[in-house]
């Protein structure tokens, strides 16, 4: 019988492939498990997001619901059109401390009605301001700082005498009638347009912007809220007042709203149509 003749084996071919055959089962076995991870961590979080939400409280969750609104109205509000948004469609409040005064704003002529100007530290104010004004003072020299009113009621006389003093200022500088007006209303307001018309306006030590750099102004950015006041013309808030920033300027809202408007870093235009818009 004649033997059969063995096979030769290409053992370099032959392992060629098992690597090749190894090489393409790790691969698959690496996307296999990168998928599943992807899966988890896709709904893992959703799940905790959820999980999370569910275990707020309702007040909570209104308020995480209120600051996702107003995230979006500032959006629209400052990028599109701050004008429209905050001074056309704002309503004047019932509230005598929350009235709105500013360059495009004229205060009610009903306010002088209501209220009573009296003189007091020296300078004439609203009466209702005396007291709140009386107790930040009182702190303010607690805690070892000067505090003194530069300026606080303004009859319209009077601010019609500060404006046009502006407008002869800018004219002298070569300004047109038409430009020294309207670059005038930016650092002085118009008669009946000014928050010192009311009395519930106060510019402190000197009207300099020095003060920003003083302990005074500091001690009052942390603690005027907890009396009732606030900055009115912050910094990075101009397109929104149309007054330019002045650290010496504050006015007086009342404690509750002072705090909620330092808790949510608004000015008092954006703080009403915020007021208008959730009670709505």
């Amino acid at each position: 019988m004649e033997k059969k003749k063995r096979k030769k084996i290409n053992y370099r071919a032959f392992r060629f492939r098992s690597r090749m055959k190894l090489i393409a089962f790790f691969m698959v076995f690496i996307l296999l498990v990168a998928g599943i991870v992807r899966l988890f961590l896709f709904i893992i979080p959703e799940e905790t997001t959820v999980q999370g939400a569910s275990d707020k409280s309702p007040q909570q969750n209104t308020a995480a619901s209120e600051k996702s609104s107003l995230s979006w109205e500032h959006t629209i509000s400052l990028e599109e059109n701050p004008d429209q948004c905050f001074n056309d469609q704002i309503r004047q409040r019932k509230e005598w401390n929350l009235v709105l005064v500013n360059p495009e704003v004229k205060l009610p002529d009903e306010y002088r009605q209501n209220s009573e100007i009296i003189t007091a530290f020296d300078r004439q104010m609203d009466s209702r301001l005396e007291e709140p004004y009386e107790k930040l003072y009182r702190a303010a020299c607690d805690a070892g700082i000067s505090l003194w009113i530069s300026s606080c009621y303004r009859s319209s006389e009077l601010q019609q005498e500060l404006f046009q003093e502006e407008i002869d200022k800018n004219l002298k500088s070569g300004m047109t009638q038409t430009q020294a007006e309207a670059e005038a209303e930016i650092a002085v307001a118009r008669p009946g347009y000014s928050e010192h018309n009311t009395g519930l306006a106060i510019d402190f030590n000197g009207v300099t912007m020095d003060f920003e750099n003083s302990k005074a102004f500091s001690w009052l950015q942390k603690n005027a809220a907890e009396y009732g006041f606030i900055l009115r013309y912050p910094k990075g808030k101009e397109s929104i007042t149309h007054i330019m920033y002045e650290p010496w300027h504050y006015r007086y809202v009342g404690v509750e709203h002072a705090k909620k408007m330092k808790e949510k870093g608004m000015c008092l235009e954006e703080y009403l149509y915020y007021l208008q818009e959730n009670e709505s």
